[in-house]
């Protein structure tokens, strides 16, 4: 191996450290790929993930502080004799340089640990919250997804979940024949023997993001028996449901519903592996999928006797023993195990509908199986467990003989929810009690939280379902409405007072409306303590309360309302006890019936009234638009006003009376009073606002308006639009107008008479015409003989302007050359928005003057234009000595005369290179002569110019004129 090979090998060899670090990182995060992202997504990950530890090898390599190999090379080329000194030290130095390496190495890393933040944060996270379950957050993100999960029939899911790996599944039945399946237990489905398709169950499960099925199966049977239709065979659907869903810790999924096929898939040593029911009768089963999508068990459950079993809702403990409940009928054929809570063989049908249902891990025998308790009819809708695998089932029943224990709440009407706890040997029912108001209330889900508490959800078109003080919606919205209910797993009084709001229809003042009644009920399996019940407004009450509310019990209020005055009127019952909210408080409202009167108008306003003098009378009209008598007091009045009426001391219903007021000021100015009546009615006493002006005597006044006019931007020289100023007279007597002056950039012209009657006016028109840019202020001012004489109008406007300018005022070319001037059009002090015409004079003969553009409109900012002089260039003709000949061809022979001469020295000369030259010499002046003859036609005789721009200076005007404003630019143009 040659020397500079050995010593870049070397080289390499010392860089191994800095790039052991991201070649290690690469394998974990390829790792960290495999373990948490599905396979199709990981190849491009692999690639982005070696594309960026690419990147940051490179960086690692390019920031070596000693570059080595740049060194071995350069004394390779030189032949060093230290060159092998110098390998020592590249095998050596740079191996044990562990600062460069460290300093490398933690490049390297931050590399990595960017690249993990960028693509992992949940590691950063996550790793101090203890143990928790995993899920990357560029994951969670992309996992936000919405799908069709269907085929060419109906889908109905009934259920879903969601595993600790954030795999969603979803149950239901369809009747698709096509249904979307992927690593299927049952993969398709067929009509019965009858030839008829009907609904079957299923259940899939998707991969995180949704982008994939992990599994989605038909779980179904197809086989019917044929039933005697007339004598004819007929065939019924075949059908299977998947009512509900669990899964346990492992990722199992436990599915229970109901199928009349006779085989529905079952697995060996499951406790029931066939149907003898007759006449397709619907019979339950249960299934358990792990979780990958294999079947694990699956059996059916019924009633021998095939009259009903209907599994409605599943539950699974944490030793893998399923919980189903339903409806079946107490008919002695149900399997039942624990006769405890309900026994057949006493209460016979009794026991119908609800059961619970133990499974064991295998569903090989039941652990155990029971109905509720005694006349219990319920159809249950969900079963959940509680820590010590107590079952609860919440179900909808329209009995009232259920026996609560330790209940919240009785029987109410119509149909109420049913909760009932179950102890784990299924002996005996801790816990049962009803749940509604006096509607239907029906239940859709019940939830337990980590102390116990129970939450159930549901409908209910109750008025009123108990509902808790201070919570969020204590009044039904709508027809039917939602209900959340929260049941402690301590016992505590809890109260619910129904209606919260009694209402009175309208009352007569003095008089007691009929009773009505509110209803406190103690929703709690502990007694409620009453310490003290007070009553507020026009409003009285009994109760049957006494000191406290038994559990699940009640009391009721009644209550009358006697208003002693007209108008609305509100009051309150508020109950002290012991429970959560206390104070709880029942709203009263009602309104009592009274006298009304009304007042028309509100307010008097007199015009001005000589002092000492009365003024015309306006009527205030006192009106009693009720029912009943209104009692007229005393009618009073302030301030220098007067009144006279005629209302009677009664005012019948629906009469009024009328109340003259005039005004009699006693001093000038600004004069104010109030009429105030006294009655029966609300709100006595009723008052009138009176105001007023007094004027001292007869005088005129002089007002002008607008008080300031401000004309608008106006180029110089030019006269804006007239703007009108108005002189009024709203004295009571002749305003003289004597002289109306004006000063500034303004003119006037007026119709104002010399004389002006009292409440008359005239027109004073306004012109501005600017004599410079910029802001111009003026004023008009009017000389009369009202007080506080002369009247003044300050008046201001903007004038504009423009200035033109040359970039230079002098240029000088030759004939036949063009003349360039730059030009600029300018606003002055403001914005110039009128279109300014440019055009030039002044141009010697023969020469064009052209600018362009040849119009513009500069605005808040400089707009420029080019002139362009073009001059006319002199033009020669040819004009022979002879006219009368024309040989341009001779005057080329006393050239040629000379070739003679050139050809004797070319045949004299014996040698190459002279003649070379000659020749070259020949060419060149034979060149010459075509020049000639072509420019002179070989005369030799000059041509005559023809005139074009008479050389001279010239001064160019350039105009810009806008309207009558022009300003002129004057430029000096020399052609030569």
């Amino acid at each position: 191996m040659s020397r500079f090979k050995k010593s870049r090998s070397l080289a390499l060899a010392a860089q191994l450290p800095v790039l052991s670090v991201p070649l290690a990182s690469a394998i974990v995060l390829i790792t960290l790929e495999v373990l948490v992202y599905d396979r199709n997504e990981l190849w491009g990950r692999i690639f982005a993930i070696l594309f960026s530890l690419c990147s940051i090898a490179a960086f690692s390599l390019a920031v070596l502080k000693e570059d080595r190999y740049s060194r071995l090379k350069s004394d390779w080329h030189e032949e060093s004799p230290a060159f092998q000194k110098h390998i020592r030290r590249v095998g050596t130095s740079l191996i044990r340089n562990k600062r460069v390496i460290i300093r490398h190495a933690v490049v390297s890393v931050c590399f990595v640990l960017l690249f993990l933040f960028l693509n992992y944060p949940e590691v950063i996270v996550l790793s101090h919250l203890g143990s928790v379950a995993w899920y990357p957050a560029t994951g969670l993100i992309l996992a936000l997804y919405s799908t069709y999960l269907g085929g060419n029939g109906s889908d109905i899911p009934s259920s879903i979940g969601i595993d600790s790996s954030a795999e969603v599944f979803v149950a239901g039945n369809t009747t698709s024949s096509n249904f979307p399946v992927a690593n299927a237990y049952q993969a398709s489905v067929s009509p019965n023997q009858g030839g008829i398709s009907g609904n079957y169950g299923f259940l899939t499960k998707f991969s995180t993001d949704g982008s994939y099925l992990v599994y989605s199966t038909y779980l179904s049977g197809s086989s019917n028996v044929a039933l005697n239709c007339g004598g004819t065979p007929c065939w019924p659907s075949p059908y299977s449901a998947i009512k509900g869903t669990a899964q346990d810790s492992n990722g199992n999924v436990y599915a229970a519903g109901i199928t009349n096929t006779y085989d529905f898939p079952t697995t060996q040593a499951a406790y029931l592996t066939s149907d003898v029911t007759q006449r397709n009768a619907i019979v339950g089963f249960v299934s358990k999928f792990t979780g990958s999508g294999t079947l694990d068990y699956s059996t059916y459950f019924y009633e021998s006797s095939g009259v009903l079993t209907n599994i409605t809702a599943i539950a699974v403990d944490g030793s893998g023993s399923a919980y189903v409940t339903g409806v079946a009928l107490s008919d002695g054929t149900f399997p039942i195990t624990s006769t405890s809570i309900c026994d057949p063989g006493i209460y016979g049908w009794g026991c119908s509908f609800a059961f619970v249902t133990k499974f064991d891990p295998t569903a090989s025998t039941l652990l155990y199986s029971t109905f509720l308790g005694p006349n219990n009819y319920a159809s249950p809708v969900a079963i959940a467990l509680d820590a010590n695998n107590d079952a609860y089932v919440v179900a909808s029943t329209s009995n009232n003989s259920f026996g609560i224990v330790n209940g919240v709440e009785p029987y109410t009407n119509g149909s109420d929810l049913l909760l009932v706890e179950i102890d784990p040997l299924a002996s005996t029912q801790p816990f049962a009690t009803y749940l509604g108001g006096s509607g239907d209330d029906s239940p859709a889900g019940i939830a337990l939280d980590s102390r116990g508490n129970l939450y159930i959800a549901g409908s209910t078109d109750s008025t009123d379902f108990p509902v808790t003080q201070g919570d969020f919606q204590i009044v039904i919205g709508g027809n039917t409405d939602a209900f959340v209910f929260k049941i402690g797993a301590n016992s505590v009084p809890a109260v619910a007072a129904s209606p919260s709001l009694l209402q009175y229809a309208v009352q007569a003042v003095g008089s007691t409306s009929a009773a009505q009644t509110a209803l406190l009920r103690n929703i709690s399996s502990s007694a409620l303590s009453i310490s003290s019940i007070t009553t507020s407004g026009d409003f009285a009450e009994t109760d049957d309360c006494g000191s406290g509310v038994s559990a699940a019990g009640s009391c009721m209020f009644s209550v009358t309302f006697t208003p002693i005055a007209a108008g609305p009127r509100s009051g309150s019952i508020v109950i002290l006890d012991d429970a959560a909210g206390s104070p709880h408080v029942i709203n009263l409202s009602g309104s009592g019936l009274g006298p009304v009167v009304t007042l028309a108008p509100a307010s008097l306003i007199f015009t001005a009234q000589q002092v000492g003098t009365s003024s015309a009378a306006q009527a205030v009209t006192l009106t009693n638009p009720g029912t009943l008598t209104l009692n007229v007091g005393t009618i009073q009045i302030t301030g220098d006003f007067a009144q006279t009426n005629n209302c009677p001391p009664s005012l019948t219903a629906n009469s009024s009376c009328t109340i003259k007021i005039s005004f009699k000021p006693t001093a000038s100015g600004t004069r104010s009073g109030t009429l105030a009546i006294t009655d029966n009615a609300l709100g006595s006493p009723q008052t009138v606002t009176l105001s007023g002006t007094g004027s001292a005597a007869s005088a005129p006044v002089a007002a002008v308006t607008p008080a300031s006019l401000a004309f608008p931007v106006q180029p110089v020289t030019t006269s804006s639009t007239p703007r009108a100023l108005t002189l009024t007279n709203t004295g009571n007597a002749p305003l003289n107008v004597g002289t109306i002056q004006i000063t500034g950039d303004f003119s006037q012209i007026n119709n104002c008479p010399s004389s002006m009657t009292a409440n008359s006016s005239c027109t004073i028109n306004v012109t501005f015409l600017p004599t410079a840019f910029g802001t111009r202020n003026g004023a008009i001012t009017i000389a009369d003989n009202a007080q506080g004489s002369l009247q003044t109008a300050n008046l201001s406007g903007v004038g504009s302007d423009f200035s033109l300018i040359g970039s230079q005022n002098r240029d000088t070319v030759k004939a036949g050359a063009t003349a360039t001037y730059q030009l600029t059009v300018s606003p002055a002090g403001v914005v110039f928005s009128n279109m300014i015409k440019l055009n030039c004079s002044g141009a010697p003969v023969l020469a064009i003057c052209k600018i362009s553009p040849n119009a513009v409109t500069p605005m808040s900012d400089a707009a420029t234009a080019t002139l362009t002089i073009t001059t006319t260039a002199s033009v020669a003709q040819s004009n022979s000595l002879y006219p009368s000949q024309s040989h341009p061809i001779y005057a080329a022979w006393i050239q040629l005369q000379g070739l003679g001469i050139l050809g004797i020295v070319l045949m004299g000369s014996r040698s190459r290179v002279r003649k070379l030259r000659v020749i070259v010499l020949l060419a060149v002046i034979v060149v010459g002569l075509m020049c000639m003859i072509a420019c002179a036609g070989g005369t030799g005789i000059a041509s005559q110019p023809q005139s074009g721009t008479t050389p001279g200076t010239y001064t160019i005007t350039v105009a810009g004129t806008s309207g009558t404003l022009q300003h002129l630019l004057p430029l000096t143009l020399t052609v030569q």
